[in-house]
């Protein structure tokens, strides 16, 4: 898939179109329009990236997000500690879970 592609993909899982992200991101409303037929700078192409939260390897088209499930969220807190190695308690981890759910429905 192109950059224009992915990134009007990834814009409209946000309820945003290209142009709209463009000048939130402080560039012409043109710009990613014009990378059907060019190749983007790689300090633009990373602002984008960043803005989505992908590499810019994904946005090349060179690497899939990788989906994070509900097992792998459970086994990252699970096995998470607080500063100076303190354990978390039952009720700190799922805080922590809901919180990394709602940051990653966010993002999508």
């Amino acid at each position: 898939m192109a950059v224009f592609e992915t990134i009007k993909d990834l814009a409209a899982k946000r309820g945003k179109n290209v142009k709209e992200v463009a000048t939130e991101l402080g560039f012409a409303e043109s710009l990613v329009y014009q990378w059907k037929t060019s190749s983007p700078k790689t300090d633009t192409l990373q602002k984008f990236a960043d803005y989505f939260g992908v590499s810019v390897d994904y946005l090349l088209g060179r690497q899939e997000i990788k989906t994070i499930t509900e097992k792998d969220l459970d086994t990252a807190i699970d096995h998470a500690v607080f500063f100076e190695g303190k354990e978390l308690n039952e009720a700190d981890k799922a805080m922590y879970k809901d919180l990394l759910r709602t940051i990653l429905k966010n993002r999508e």
